[in-house]
């Protein structure tokens, strides 16, 4: 098991790029946590604190040099969002995200499962919270994270448990 933590400053798309991303590299987030801070409109100005609990899939490894290729790949596309160009990060994601696929070599019909969704106004003033959950399949997290994001809906915190996954978020 390892945990990765990631920080710096949060733009659209940001938690849906890192959670495709852990799983391009066969990693499982088994948990986590993300924070986003200041509700500034400017990007610039918010921070993002995204703690990742992760599981080696079987047949895959994150030895050192593994480890380095994913900060260096967390980082390249960290730079692609800051400079606005988020279409050409899930461009490139999406081409890694396809390459894993290819190496599985088993089919996704796990993708396929029913995924529940659960909204809920009435928890937050400021937000509304949004339960996901699905079976356990590959790239999970990405697929619903970045559905909303692609509708412009601000991800502003999320509770991952294996169990369900919560997240706090508002339509921009």
């Amino acid at each position: 098991l390892y945990e990765l933590t990631i920080a710096g400053l949060d733009f659209p798309y940001e938690f849906s790029i890192f959670c495709g991303l852990i799983s391009a590299f066969g990693l499982d987030i088994r948990s986590g946590d993300s924070f986003s801070f200041q509700r500034s409109v400017r990007p610039q100005n918010r921070k993002i604190v995204d703690v990742f609990r992760v599981e080696v899939k079987e047949g895959e490894a994150f030895e050192a040099e593994r480890q380095a290729e994913f900060a260096e790949t967390l980082e390249q596309l960290g730079r692609l969002l800051a400079a606005g160009e988020a279409d050409e990060a899930r461009v490139r994601l999406n081409r890694f995200l396809i390459e894993r696929i290819e190496r599985m070599g088993e089919t996704l019909m796990r993708l396929r499962s029913p995924i529940e969704l659960v909204f809920d106004n009435d928890r937050s003033v400021e937000w509304t919270v949004l339960g996901a959950s699905s079976e356990d399949s590959f790239a999970f997290l990405y697929a619903v994270s970045n559905a909303l994001a692609m509708r412009g809906v601000y991800i502003h915190r999320v509770s991952i448990d294996r169990k369900s996954t919560r997240l706090n978020s508002s339509h921009s």
